[in-house]
């Protein structure tokens, strides 16, 4: 699934929480933002221009201009 918004902003702290149910068909998601002039073709986080993270069974990783930052995986609590 494919979700795109157009909401934008240009300053202060913004956040979004997301629910991924675990039991989906497609149990590794990656979720990001990138700016408005992005190629919608090119993956999240591999320019300059979009931020992603990625979540498998075993990590999650954050990339931005093609650069990773992995770390464990953590199990967040049940809200």
């Amino acid at each position: 699934r494919i979700i795109l918004v157009n909401v934008g902003f240009r300053k202060d702290v913004h956040y979004w929480e997301l629910i991924i149910n675990p039991c989906d068909d497609k149990p590794e998601p990656a979720f990001g933002v990138a700016r408005f002039d992005v190629p919608k073709d090119h993956m999240l986080g591999k320019d300059s221009k979009s931020w992603c993270m990625y979540i498998d069974s075993e990590r999650s990783w954050f990339m931005h201009n093609e650069s990773a930052n992995c770390s464990s995986y953590v199990r967040c609590p049940a809200r």
